[in-house]
């Protein structure tokens, strides 16, 4: 798969049931919706949001950038209301009938109010119905550790 059919395939909206752990907090569940759109410009926008899955009351919201490359190497810019920007970087490759893009972040940038991280991967892992994904993030005094991990339906497949 090159990168306008790897772009074509992630393009949609995913909803479904994510479940969040940490060493510093209580387990929790939550309900998502990501929509990667595909931008005329030839990059996807990204919109996450989460929800209280017993009242409906919103959580958590992201807003980004998709960057598929040429060589098959993505770039993904994140901005997280709780003042957290992040650069992720790394590969798109196909891996048992699924499109897999692994994310590292190459940058992160904290503001001054928001609690600190030191680092965050995403992994996604996209199929004809939906996708899987887990969150790591490490912050000072916790090694990279699994953080969110979710299961979502293409909608409209």
């Amino acid at each position: 798969m090159d990168s306008s059919g790897a772009k074509s395939f992630i393009e949609g909206e995913y909803r479904g049931h994510g479940h969040g752990s940490y060493p510093t907090i209580s387990d929790f569940a939550y309900l998502e919706t990501l929509t990667f759109t595909l931008s005329p410009k030839g990059f996807i926008i990204y919109s996450q949001a989460t929800a209280n899955p017993e009242t409906g009351a919103p959580l958590h919201q992201e807003r980004g950038y998709l960057r598929i490359g040429e060589s098959m190497e993505a770039e993904f810019v994140i901005a997280q209301p709780t003042g957290v920007a992040e650069i992720g970087t790394g590969p798109v490759r196909e891996e048992g009938g699924a499109l897999v893009v692994d994310l590292h972040s190459t940058g992160l940038i904290v503001s001054p109010t928001a609690k600190p991280v030191d680092a965050i991967r995403r992994r996604y892992r996209f199929t004809e119905r939906g996708l899987d994904y887990e969150m790591w993030m490490a912050i000072p005094g916790v090694e990279l550790t699994v953080h969110l991990s979710g299961s979502l339906t293409r909608q409209g497949a």
